[in-house]
């Protein structure tokens, strides 16, 4: 999945730079047709004003392309997430069952607690079963903040990419969206602002931040 979202953002990154060259030409012509007396040089006008159709709906065609290929990549994490939290829980997993045990003893703080649901971030199998032993012990936790449903993130992924090709939207929110989903998944990723979901976890329990 990681390398799935690398590719998403370096494709994000082309439509920044293919926006950027789209004005660019647009601005070059609006400045040639600026000198241009309307009346005194109507053919050469509308000879600029073609070229101007022609960029616009050339961007119309590669946006189709563009918006089609986001909403494909966005759906693919969202896929790739919804079938990694379906896995079976990994029953030999060591630190699974250390921590399992030490929750049967019904005897955790807050701060415990959640440090123990950090080791699971991007289990989802895992944090659900850890969820619902805290519940029956009784322990309170953060652990709220690591558990979601990857299907969640499968509208927000279309709305990103119809915003961001269609109505020139900030790429990086897009990006901070993408960034959530990789923090559910443990994926470190530089884009998500003030939605590090671990590092707020970590504050909330009173434990140290790791950047």
């Amino acid at each position: 999945m990681k390398s799935k979202i690398k590719e998403l953002r370096t494709y994000l990154d082309g439509v920044k730079s293919y926006r950027q060259t789209i004005t660019q030409l647009l601005d070059e012509q609006q400045k040639w047709r600026d000198k241009y007396d309307k009346e005194k040089a109507k053919d050469e006008v509308a000879n600029i004003d073609r070229k101007i159709e022609k960029i616009k709906s050339d961007e119309r065609g590669m946006k189709q392309i563009q918006n089609a290929k986001l909403w494909e990549m966005g759906n693919t994490l969202v896929s790739m997430a919804e079938e990694k939290a379906k896995k079976p829980i990994d029953l030999s997993d060591t630190r699974l069952q250390s921590a399992l045990q030490h929750i049967a003893l019904g005897k955790m703080d807050y701060k415990r607690a959640s440090d123990i649901a950090l080791q699971f971030v991007g289990n989802q199998p895992a944090l659900r079963m850890l969820k619902d032993t805290f519940e029956e012990k009784d322990i309170k936790s953060n652990i709220d903040k690591l558990v979601y449903a990857p299907s969640d993130f499968s509208s927000g992924m279309r709305d990103y990419a119809y915003n961001v090709i269609w109505q020139n939207g900030n790429i990086s929110d897009f990006l901070r969206f993408v960034g959530k989903l990789a923090k559910y998944e443990g994926i470190e990723f530089d884009e998500v602002g003030n939605d590090d979901l671990v590092a707020d976890m970590r504050t909330g329990a009173g434990l140290p931040r790791v950047n």
